[in-house]
């Protein structure tokens, strides 16, 4: 049996597979990050990190450089019983942190890259050959190539094609909701402050979350039987009005303008049993998307990495994934598929 290029080929850079390449290359091991785009693009996704995962970042040294390059401290909580003050009434004692989903990916990147570990903007992987010494077969800049490694980590997001060359089944709960989100500038709002109000007479949920420099999230979550969805340019103004549907914030749009795309998804939970087999493991969205409506994928991603990380990188170089993954990372990455409403 030939020798692996790599201890760890992590297929995406987004928040989960820059933050774990960033973890192992610190442990010396041998990590190839591999990310599709040569430049990240504003999607609808969370962008607030609960006080929990600010101290998971900490421990990962992710807080100060994302608050550096792109945060925003909120210390303020409102879903209509008036502001929660979070460092005053959390066991972390710390605010949220906000941010730029854009900006944050490629300044956890960065991080990944200067502690040491290989990165490649603009890598498409086309396959993925599972077993003793699993392989990614990619494409860049009109070249194909493959490399292997000990391990390889899925980290490529609810789409992943990764789980689907690898053979993992996908199990889904959905709800009969949808989330729309879009990106708004110079709203008349605080920038410490996130907001998250339920309009039952009218089934519509709208949050707003500062995402730094003047911008802000905004959200509404409403009934996916709703014959037209909040989707495209077209009905950016119909999303405005029905996020005013929340009384309490219908103030904060006054100068407000759009700056980004509309788009809506699902709400549920959708889930692998199993994320590891093979010497493929998925992490992140990759192995399971809690109900969005929770809002706990940053939280959770960043204790998931945390911990993994530390699983893998005090397992003998010879053992990953040649002997058996450890209970504790599989524990780990299980739990962190579904977690509990809290």
């Amino acid at each position: 049996m030939g020798s692996s290029e790599y201890d760890l080929i992590i297929v995406g850079g987004g928040l989960g597979g820059a933050a774990l390449g960033k973890a192992m290359a610190e442990h010396g091991r041998h990590v190839l990050v591999l990310e599709r785009e040569k430049r990240f693009k504003d999607r609808v996704r969370g962008e607030i990190m609960t006080p929990w995962g600010v101290a998971e970042a900490r421990e990962l040294g992710l807080y100060e450089p994302i608050r550096a390059a792109c945060g925003t401290d909120v210390r303020f909580v409102d879903m209509g019983f008036g502001p929660r003050d979070l460092i005053a009434t959390t066991p972390q004692r710390l605010p949220a942190l906000a941010f730029y989903h854009p900006e944050m990916q490629e300044t956890v990147l960065a991080a990944a890259a200067a502690s040491g570990a290989e990165v490649r903007r603009g890598a498409s992987v086309s396959g993925i050959e599972p077993g003793p010494e699993p392989s990614v077969l990619l494409e860049q800049d009109g070249w194909r190539d493959d490399a292997s490694a000990r391990l390889i980590v899925a980290a490529d997001g609810r789409g992943s094609g990764a789980r689907k060359w690898a053979g993992f089944a996908v199990q889904a709960k959905p709800k009969p909701f949808l989330f729309a989100g879009l990106l708004l500038e110079e709203m008349s709002m605080p920038n410490d402050a996130a907001f998250l109000f339920f309009n039952p007479d009218v089934a519509l949920l709208t949050g707003i979350t500062p995402t730094g420099k003047g911008r802000f999230r905004v959200y509404v979550g409403y009934e996916s039987r709703t014959d037209n969805r909040l989707q495209g340019d077209e009905n950016v103004c119909r999303f405005i009005e029905e996020s005013k549907r929340a009384a309490p914030v219908a103030t904060f749009y006054f100068g407000a303008r759009p700056s980004g795309p509309l788009a809506s998804f699902p709400c549920g939970d959708f889930w692998v049993d199993h994320p590891y087999k093979h010497g493929i493991a998925l992490i992140g969205d990759a192995a399971g998307t809690s109900d969005q409506l929770l809002g706990r994928g940053c939280r959770s991603l960043c204790e998931m990495r945390r911990s993994c990380g530390t699983s893998y990188s005090q397992m003998q170089i010879g053992e990953l994934p040649l002997g058996p993954m450890p209970k504790s990372t599989i524990a780990t990455m299980q739990s962190s598929t579904r977690l509990p409403a809290g």
